[in-house]
């Protein structure tokens, strides 16, 4: 339960799923069907907080593995663009240095 609810919290942040909290007596009929050890409907689970939540994703797989791709590459130029500044501000300190020295 530990994997699926880390997952659950993952997919939360990342915004791939709404969650929304279920009528009182859709709750309720929940609550009968786990006494009766019946299974949860398709896309309900239960939170740590004792909530019931409905999940509905507005994403495919397929949109989900490109929307992740994308958000990698947009990380990875960011991270491009911080040592390319870097790079460029470090050159500028030392030929600074070197002005400063030589004068």
């Amino acid at each position: 339960m530990k994997k699926s609810q880390d997952y659950m919290d993952l997919i939360k942040e990342t915004g791939f799923v709404e969650v929304e909290r279920l009528s009182g007596g859709e709750e309720s009929r929940i609550k009968e069907m786990i006494k009766n050890g019946e299974e949860l409907p398709l896309g309900v689970f239960e939170d740590e907080g004792q909530l019931f939540v409905r999940q509905e994703m507005d994403l495919t797989d397929v949109e989900m593995i490109k929307y992740c791709a994308l958000k990698m590459l947009k990380a990875t130029n960011t991270i491009k663009n911080c040592v390319i500044f870097f790079t460029v501000l470090a050159v500028l300190s030392l030929v600074a240095a070197l002005i400063i020295s030589l004068t």
